[in-house]
């Protein structure tokens, strides 16, 4: 694999991650530390909570479909990356008491990830949504 595809690859892992860590909300998962520097692993680690304390959990849809699209890098120096990329946000917000579905709406987003060489692994270390969009295409060209 190339080092760009071990970044994209580690991308898509994070977002794997955020879904498996919140389906339901882990809190003390180990899996943040596999993806995430020790500061966006406990921003992840947050989230869960709030997620927990609001009774509320993520999951796949039945039409599991990649979350990443067309990753773009924007900078690459010395132990960092900086990716664009379009999410494709499916993903099923869910009651964890009853299991009903509250959000099953589709969204698109640009967004532009920090990732740096962490002791030979890429780890996502900054987040940053920058637009929503209602369809793959615009999000997709507004930053190619």
């Amino acid at each position: 694999m190339s080092e760009q595809q071990r970044i994209f690859a580690a991308i898509e892992r994070y977002y794997e991650v955020l879904v498996e860590a919140n389906d339901p909300p882990a809190q003390h998962s180990l899996l943040w530390d596999d993806v995430a520097t020790p500061n966006r692993a406990a921003a992840l680690r947050v989230k869960a909570q709030e997620n927990l304390a609001a009774r509320r959990g993520i999951r796949w849809p039945e039409d599991r479909q990649p979350l990443v699209r067309a990753p773009s890098t924007v900078l690459r120096q010395d132990s960092i990356a900086v990716v664009d990329v379009c999410l494709r946000d499916n993903l099923e917000t869910y009651d964890l008491d009853t299991d009903a579905v509250t959000d099953d709406s589709v969204s698109y987003a640009w967004a532009q990830l920090t990732v740096t060489d962490h002791f030979g692994g890429w780890l996502v270390s900054q987040y940053r949504t920058v637009q929503q969009f209602e369809t793959e295409e615009l999000c997709v060209a507004s930053y190619q």
